[in-house]
């Protein structure tokens, strides 16, 4: 029990200094809310993209995050003409609005399946430390159980 107990502390810190740590080296997580980019990208997913800088150059084919309307969108670059981008996901069958530039938040660099379920919430951290809280309460009370029934 005692080894289950560790391996679970262990994954619940892994995973949120790897979180924190992304987030402050220039990346952003963010959840996946459609199948449009499938079969390559689906619905919940935890997509995670590198932050473009001024200097960095956008090519046809990359698979870019930007804002649409105060949501994040995460399709493939299908033409680029001067300052207008052209995008669409690979599951649709017409291209976006173009956009500009400045809309581009960053450039996707992996996902992590599934995991986007977890960041349904737009309160992600608090629900994140409500995740991790209860998993403690829940092994204090086990261990006050087992203390109170004589058991070690």
């Amino acid at each position: 029990m005692k080894k289950i107990y560790y391996f679970i502390n262990a994954i619940i810190i892994i995973f949120g200094v790897a979180l924190i740590t992304i987030n402050l080296i220039g990346f952003k997580t963010f959840r996946v809310i459609s199948d449009s980019m499938a079969p390559d990208i689906r619905k919940n997913d935890l997509a995670i993209v590198k932050k473009i800088d001024a200097d960095d150059v956008l090519e046809v084919e990359d698979i870019i995050a930007f804002n649409v309307n105060g949501k994040l969108v995460l399709h493939e670059i299908v033409e680029i003409l001067e300052n207008n981008i052209t995008t669409k996901g690979k599951a649709n069958e017409t291209n976006d609005a173009p956009i500009t530039y400045d809309d581009v938040v960053g450039i996707y660099v992996l996902r992590i399946p599934l995991i986007g379920i977890l960041f349904s919430s737009i309160y992600l951290w608090f629900v994140l430390l409500l995740v991790i809280l209860g998993y403690y309460i829940i092994i204090i009370l086990i261990k006050e159980i087992k203390k109170s029934s004589g058991g070690k």
